[in-house]
């Protein structure tokens, strides 16, 4: 049983900006996942990554944090998805980043736990 979970991000390979910020239980798998040629995309992420595929470009993944086990595996996936939304909120800020996760970036977060805090805001 894997006791860790990953936060991952995906750069392009041309200008290497972060374009995603995911989770993860198995990387090997999830990268897999995300660079197979989709011939339905449906997520502005499936969209970037066909095209990629298409000019023969592969992007890249790369783990940025492991999140071991905490006290119970409620306990790792809060954890988890706190640490996600923390970098998800560091790489939007970042201005060569251009991130295209179809999620909530928040304006306010306590930065010593993490947690969504106050109002959010979408990414346009």
């Amino acid at each position: 049983m894997n006791l860790s979970e990953y936060i991952y991000i995906i750069k392009c390979p041309i200008d290497n900006a972060v374009i995603y910020v995911g989770k993860t239980v198995a990387p090997l798998a999830r990268s897999r996942q995300h660079f197979q040629y989709d011939p339905y995309p449906c997520s502005p992420i499936s969209i970037h990554i066909n095209t990629l595929l298409k000019k023969g470009l592969t992007p890249v993944f790369e783990i940025i944090e492991t999140i071991d086990l905490v006290t119970t595996i409620m306990d790792r996936k809060a954890t988890a998805k706190n640490r996600e939304i923390y970098w998800i909120n560091f790489y939007y800020r970042n201005e060569e980043s251009r991130i295209l996760n179809k999620c909530y970036i928040y304006k306010d977060y306590d930065k010593n736990t993490f947690a969504k805090i106050g109002t959010k805001e979408k990414k346009k």
